[in-house]
């Protein structure tokens, strides 16, 4: 679990929940009983707050990926700079993970 929270924090710094709080959320919002079952490629939702609507193209400048394969990876955005819906889903490539 301290990995996953090092990679949130350095993804978000303005997240300042403790490991122990966020470790909490992601158990809860993936219906984990023990962190310790949790293993490298498991799937996993983090919620984290933004402070606007992300696009496509702001996904990979602030990721540092390639936008063009990150719309391979996600053929369904029609649009870079289209805002993405609450709650979606989209895939990030294997070395981004």
């Amino acid at each position: 679990m301290l990995g996953v929270y090092r990679l949130i924090t350095r993804q978000f710094p303005t997240c300042k929940l403790s490991p122990a709080i966020l470790a909490r959320l992601i158990m809860q919002s993936n219906k984990i009983r023990d962190p310790r079952f949790i293993r490298a490629n498991q799937k996993i939702s983090v919620n984290v707050p933004l402070n606007q609507t992300p696009t496509l193209k702001s996904i990979a400048k602030k990721f540092k990926i390639d936008l063009q394969k990150l719309h391979k990876l996600n053929p369904a955005v029609q649009q870079y700079t289209t805002s993405l819906p609450h709650n979606a889903e989209i895939r990030l490539p294997k070395d981004q993970t």
